[in-house]
């Protein structure tokens, strides 16, 4: 009798665990790739990174739109999106600066092998860091619209305007022509412009990438 009790009480506790678990793969099936804002209008954080080939980056814009990709090097929807970017027009004519920054402490020669794959010949400066400085900077941009995030879907874009003000701000996919038409003539200043539309859910969004470790200090 006692077995029999045992045995229906791991049966149950199985049951509950399965149904947890089932509702949390739901959530990430339908996890939208959303627009996090619009015409936002923020003062820009001033940060500097060092690219693959040892230049400074920084995330100020200086009279262009700027465009931060944090990314990670085996997430679908950062490999999508900066392939797309690496092939536009508005990249190749220098309408745009684009700066594509790791999170994951990846070394400078895994960075490349990225941009080699999927990004070759184009003018996005890579960013590799060792250190949790980049994701940290990262996080620091998302808290300007989610203040107790602890994670983010990659790869995290923000958009800066000519002006150096923080525009748009999304997560998850999105391709140059998206971009180029719903976010461009606002950050070049251009009038006239509809709102951005939000983009279809990709049918395999990626989950939120988190570091192995918490947060340390800089």
């Amino acid at each position: 009798m006692e077995y029999s009790v045992k045995k229906e009480r791991k049966e149950g506790m199985k049951k509950r665990i399965f149904g947890i678990l089932a509702a949390l793969l739901l959530m990430v099936q339908v996890m939208p790739v959303m627009a996090e804002g619009d015409n936002l209008s923020l003062d820009n954080k001033d940060f500097t990174f060092t690219d693959i080939d040892g230049g400074e980056v920084t995330t100020q814009s200086s009279g262009k739109p700027k465009l931060l990709v944090f990314f990670t090097p085996g997430c679908w929807n950062c490999r999508n999106t900066l392939k797309s970017i690496a092939s536009s027009d508005w990249l190749a004519n220098g309408e745009v600066e684009v700066c594509a920054i790791e999170i994951t402490r990846q070394t400078a020669d895994e960075v490349r092998k990225f941009q080699n794959d999927y990004c070759s010949g184009s003018a996005i400066r890579f960013v590799a860091d060792e250190t949790w400085y980049a994701w940290n900077r990262a996080l620091e941009y998302d808290h300007l619209l989610n203040p107790t995030s602890t994670g983010m879907t990659n790869p995290l874009i923000v958009m800066i305007d000519k002006d150096n003000k923080i525009q748009y701000m999304t997560q998850g996919q999105y391709l140059a022509d998206e971009i180029a038409t719903n976010y461009l003539p606002t950050l070049k200043g251009e009038t006239g412009t509809t709102p951005p539309e939000q983009p279809d859910t990709p049918d395999t969004p990626d989950t939120p990438d988190t570091p192995d470790t918490p947060d340390t200090p800089d």
